[in-house]
């Protein structure tokens, strides 16, 4: 819900604002104009859900210290003033679709125009309309007729000439608290019951008309080929190959002529514009378009369907080919995201099995990066999507308990109630800079205030199954204050050394000069370039475990890391440069005299750089020592480079490396330190870093991390840990 506690309508809201009953709801009814600029006037009704056709709103709020008033039942109601302007506009759009007639005709029960379906005759007095069939209406007379005959599975309801929306604002008595509560608990079928969810961008700017044009001509050109729905585009996340022919059909020499080229700077910086507007970055709208049953854009005078956003899918994928802005491309798959979701919620609907996208952490790692006014938003803004997972307690909805309790009662819930228990404390932790002194949150509870959209959290998917053989062990307990977190686990090592430069070196300096084998048997450099990826790797719409690739990519995923290895060393530095440079033909000479000897070089280490097979722990004696014979550097090296560049830049965003006391490497939060312990908690789908408390007993959690060797339960296989009573398993006190 958005915050509009800064708005006064206080003294009016007692007269406008009555009672509302367990699951009823206000909608707003605004008057039609035949002119623009005519005074909004408005009166509430109450009613059910599904009892009357509405449309309900979705906006920003904008600034709430500029205001103006509207007419609501007779008194004077202060709204934002891009509400006023986005009604204005939805009057407007909705005064077109009317039957012709003046200002002086236009009544709350005015049907003329209208003729019954049943008898055939001008409709006077209250007239029906069917929701299910198009242009379908009955008189009072026929209406009882028709529910008991063609329509008798079909919504029937009562039609008005005014335009009935729902809009938070104005149908939700914000001064009343426990009204707010109710109402967003409620928000699910607010929204999946409306008519119509329009989205009001906001005034016409920027050339967003042209922007309209462009996305709505190319989905028109998709359409034509066959290609109506996203999920006739995407096939698992990912344009599937009898798709993508039809795509190129669409690249013919016209595409770069006319209005709509894609060769035009025009269309591209007014897409730009577009799909930068804040409505795209607000939180609420994810539920709000998940779960419409149907979506018009309005953006000034310009309508839009929600379905004519494929075009932006397609437009996605031709950006990097026709602009060199590169900032914006990535904006373009949010709508695609929520059309992902809708699908995905629709399936859900139909089938009734439920789907891993709805987990509660995946739904809150989604939206809790998105803007919202209120902190505690960060949490509800899923609310509506519980009655899905069969819940309806995973958050409650209380505006009298602070942010802090908010969070905590969740973090609480999902380690007790849910599995993997301590999948909600990859979200927390110090390690991304987090201050304790500046929240009163413990160090294991997430502060959702932080999360960002593009927060790093590491991929599980590859590693879930191997740690799933353990959730038995799992019997964490949190203490009656709420402050500590008891789970058992198994101490593993500590960090003693942390990579130079996170700003773009890739932590070669790890190596140091130990020439042995890595703890499990591999080359050294081998663990070190598989700790910088994380063990996978992401590409056209797929992420995977690089394990399961093929020997010639590991060859080339290896060439990419060993050649800015040499670079780095021939140049004495500390960090390789930005991701943008690509490395000269002079610079990949020490590869080309590691082809002429056939070899590895000494200061690499023992072992194999590329295990013949792809068991990662090929020990030295049975390792290849020589370069594939395949290998065709000319063809591979610079395009490699360039690659493992980008894939690895991409994880050190937000990560250091570091070496254990044991030999091993890892990959943690940004706020690591010598020392921090890497530990096995039992319920968890990851190691993680703890750090010992200063002066008192128990520890703080860090983070998630990456620890190569051991991310398929190898520490716990060694040690044959079956129970948690295991003299090995220790009890962490965490706070």
């Amino acid at each position: 819900m958005q915050n509009i506690a800064l708005i006064d309508n206080s003294a009016i809201s007692r007269s406008i604002f009555s009672s509302l009953q367990p699951h009823q709801l206000r909608v707003l009814h605004v008057r039609p104009s035949a002119k623009p600029e005519a005074p909004l006037i408005c009166h509430l009704s109450v009613q059910r859900p599904l009892e009357r056709r509405y449309k309900a709103l979705s906006y920003i709020w904008g600034d709430p210290t500029v205001t103006v008033p509207i007419t609501v039942d007779g008194c004077p109601f202060n709204i934002t003033t891009n509400l006023e302007a986005g009604l204005r506009q939805l009057r407007s759009a909705y005064e077109a679709s009317l039957p012709a007639t003046s200002d002086e005709q236009i009544g709350n029960s005015s049907n003329d125009g209208y003729g019954c379906d049943g008898c055939e005759q001008l409709i006077a007095g209250t007239r029906y309309q069917c929701l299910d069939c198009p242009d379908t209406d009955f008189c009072g007379d026929c209406v009882e007729a028709a529910r008991s005959g063609d329509h008798e599975a079909h919504r029937l309801l009562e039609a008005c000439m005014d335009l009935t929306v729902w809009v938070d604002a104005v149908c939700i008595n914000q001064h009343d608290t426990d009204e707010r509560n109710e109402q967003v608990r409620l928000m699910h079928e607010t929204y999946a019951s409306a008519w119509e969810v329009m989205v009001w961008l906001g005034p016409e700017e920027n050339d967003s008309g042209r922007a309209i044009e462009f996305i709505s001509h190319w989905a028109g050109r998709l359409r034509a080929i066959g290609v109506s729905s996203y999920e006739d585009l995407l096939e698992d996340g990912r344009i599937s190959d009898h798709i993508n022919q039809r795509l190129i059909s669409l690249l013919t020499p016209d595409r770069l002529e006319g209005e709509y080229s894609l060769a035009s700077s025009s269309n591209w910086l007014a897409l730009t514009h577009f799909v930068s507007r804040p409505w795209w970055y607000r939180l609420w709208i994810f539920q709000e378009i998940v779960l419409a049953h149907s979506i018009s854009i309005l953006c000034g005078p310009h309508v839009m369907l929600w379905a004519d956003m494929l075009g932006s899918q397609f437009l996605a994928e031709q950006w990097s080919s026709h602009t060199t802005d590169r900032s914006a491309a990535s904006m373009l798959g949010f709508p695609t995201s929520l059309s992902a979701w809708r699908s995905a919620y629709r399936e859900m609907r139909v089938t009734g099995k439920r789907n891993p996208m709805f987990h509660p952490l995946s739904l809150v790692k989604h939206i809790a990066g998105r803007h919202c006014s209120d902190p505690r938003d960060k949490l509800f803004g899923f609310v509506g999507m519980q009655a899905l997972l069969g819940r309806t307690d995973i958050v409650h909805v209380d505006y009298r308990r602070s942010a802090e309790q908010v969070y905590q009662q969740f973090a609480k819930d999902q380690i007790l109630h849910w599995q993997p228990s301590l999948a909600v404390i990859n979200f927390a932790g110090l390690g991304r800079g987090r201050s304790l002194t500046a929240t009163d949150l413990p160090s294991w509870v997430p502060d959702w205030r932080d999360h960002q959209l593009k927060t790093y959290i590491m991929e599980k998917a590859h590693y879930t199954k191997a740690w799933m053989r353990w959730l038995h062990l799992a019997t964490a307990s949190i203490s009656d204050d709420g402050r500590r977190l008891t789970v058992p686990g198994l101490r593993f090592d500590c960090i003693s050394a942390i990579d130079v430069d996170s700003s773009g070196g890739f932590a070669f300096e790890l190596l140091g000069n130990d020439f042995g084998l890595y703890p499990t048997q591999c080359s050294r450099f081998h663990a070190l370039f598989r700790t910088m990826l994380e063990d996978h790797v992401t590409s056209s719409f797929q992420e995977y475990r690089i394990t399961s690739r093929t020997v010639m990519q590991i060859h080339g995923f290896m060439l990419g890391a060993l050649s800015c290895m040499c670079q780095q060393r021939l140049n004495k530095l500390n960090s390789w440069p930005s991701m943008a440079d690509v490395p000269s033909d002079s610079s990949t000479q020490p590869l080309a005299a590691l082809d002429l000897s056939r070899d590895l070089p000494p200061e690499i280490g023992t072992g194999s750089v590329f295990p013949w097979s792809l068991d990662v722990y090929t020990t030295a004696d049975n390792a290849i020592l020589t370069w594939p014979e395949y290998t065709d550097w000319n063809e591979h090296v610079e395009h490699m480079v360039g690659f493992w560049k980008s894939q690895a830049n991409g994880n050190r965003a937000q990560r250091r490396l570091y070496r254990t006391a044991k030999g091993y490497f890892g990959a943690g939060p940004t706020h690591i330190q010598e020392g921090d312990v890497v530990c096995v908690l039992f319920g968890g789908e990851t190691p993680f870093l703890l750090r010992r408390r200063e002066g008192v007993d128990g520890y703080l959690l860090v983070g998630e991390t990456y620890v190569h060797g051991i991310m398929d339960g190898e520490a716990l296989d060694e040690r044959q840990i079956e129970s948690a009573d295991h003299s090995a398993v220790t009890r962490f006190d965490i706070y």
